[in-house]
């Protein structure tokens, strides 16, 4: 089951990005747990200032991630890891929030985008076969619920 290793991927990911921010985890674990990389996503997209403090105590809440229909990634599976995994990694639970994105294409003769249905890549305006998938192919992940310790306040970054 290739989904653990795409876990152990994200909860990586997850760690590096809370260490790039300066945040330490409420968790007693330090392990970061390796694996291969998520395709399109090495890291989170940066959206503003960081609104903590370097060195804060934080507790992760939730991940946000999407993944494509096309992805080769069976979103039931990475469910029931991550949530084995996120125990192991952060001695909590953590809502993991799964968005499942179309395929689509566009079609390079007439630029007419269309969802892709049954795997058939054939333009649904002039039936050309000249198409380019444009989504649906991502495991990316896309934000994190944090909340700092000591406050009811929580933060998607």
């Amino acid at each position: 089951m290739h989904e653990r290793s795409l876990v152990r991927s994200l909860i990586a990911q997850v760690n590096e990005e809370l260490r790039n921010r300066g945040l330490t985890s409420d968790s007693q674990t330090s392990q970061t747990l390796s694996g291969h990389t998520t395709s399109n996503s090495d890291r989170l997209p940066s959206k503003g200032s960081d609104p903590f403090d370097h060195g804060m105590r934080t507790h992760l809440q939730g991940i946000r991630l999407e993944i494509g229909e096309f992805s080769g990634v069976e979103p039931s599976l990475i469910q029931l890891a991550f949530e084995e995994m996120a125990l192991e990694a952060w001695g909590h639970a953590v809502e993991l929030d799964l968005e499942i994105i179309p395929l689509t294409a566009e079609c390079l003769t007439c630029k007419t985008r269309f969802r892709v249905e049954a795997f058939r890549f054939v333009c649904s305006d002039c039936h050309g076969t000249n198409v380019q998938i444009r989504s649906g192919e991502q495991m990316q992940l896309v934000s994190l619920d944090i909340e700092p310790i000591g406050t009811s306040e929580s933060t998607t970054v």
